[in-house]
């Protein structure tokens, strides 16, 4: 809820009603703990720590925010030739780990052989 400064607690209750009505435009964010994706905007979050983001990372990362560990076949991206290239995906999260680990973020990357991914929660 953003602060607001009014004269009156009328004022205030109507700035924030028609606040309220608007689209919020965090209502894309992707949230685990303290992360939030913004894929519109091509960045991840951490407090002030801000990473800028390649589309294939947004989406990696997007998955990732989601409950539980996820399967190589929900990450790769398949649209460009139509081909399924694992090789590809393990060298994107690779720079995505790497993006990670270089600001100091306290998120970490996990493989599970055979499945895939998970992004859990790490220590600095």
């Amino acid at each position: 809820m953003p602060l607001v400064v009014a004269p009156t607690l009328d004022v205030a209750m109507r700035v924030l009603q028609v606040l309220g009505a608007n689209d919020d435009p965090n209502s894309d964010l992707q949230r685990l703990g303290g992360l939030s994706v913004n894929p519109e905007r091509q960045e991840a979050r951490w407090g002030e720590i801000v990473l800028r983001l390649t589309p294939q990372e947004v989406r990696i990362l997007c998955a990732l925010t989601r409950p539980g560990p996820r399967a190589f076949d929900e990450l790769r991206d398949d649209q460009g030739s139509g081909r399924r290239d694992t090789i590809a995906l393990r060298s994107a999260v690779s720079r995505l780990r790497n993006k990670l680990d270089r600001a100091r973020l306290p998120v970490t990357i996990v493989a599970i052989p055979g499945y895939g991914f998970e992004l859990l929660p790490g220590s600095l």
